[in-house]
């Protein structure tokens, strides 16, 4: 009995296993720079927005990239996404909400004051 349990629970894994293409997969950021705080807001057509903050210009600021259902980033082309804000000082822990149009209200702390 317990042979045949585990054996249904390995062939419900192995039906069921997503494989996925390593070569297909959609980085988000990649770089040296310290990233920190990253967040992600789901959109109703499939698409995700991922907000996060990193040191690219010095102090921390907060950077977003939207990427589609496909994969595709939709805002620019490559790994560095939309810039937010690169004000003097820090900036850090963004959060990210859907604002029903495909976009995101996106707040942050700010360290300047």
């Amino acid at each position: 009995m317990k042979f045949r349990f585990f054996l249904f629970i390995i062939l419900s894994v192995v039906i069921n296993a997503d494989i996925t293409d390593i070569n297909m997969a959609t980085p988000i950021r990649q770089g040296v720079h310290i990233e920190w705080y990253r967040t992600v807001c789901p959109g109703n057509d499939g698409s995700a927005i991922f907000v996060w903050s990193d040191t690219r210009y010095g102090m921390r600021n907060v950077f977003a990239q939207k990427v589609d259902k496909h994969g595709n980033y939709a805002w620019g082309d490559d790994l560095s996404g939309a810039v937010i804000t690169d004000l003097p000082g820090r900036q850090e822990d963004p959060v990210a909400i859907e604002d029903g149009s495909g976009g995101a209200f996106i707040a942050w702390v700010d360290y300047r004051f």
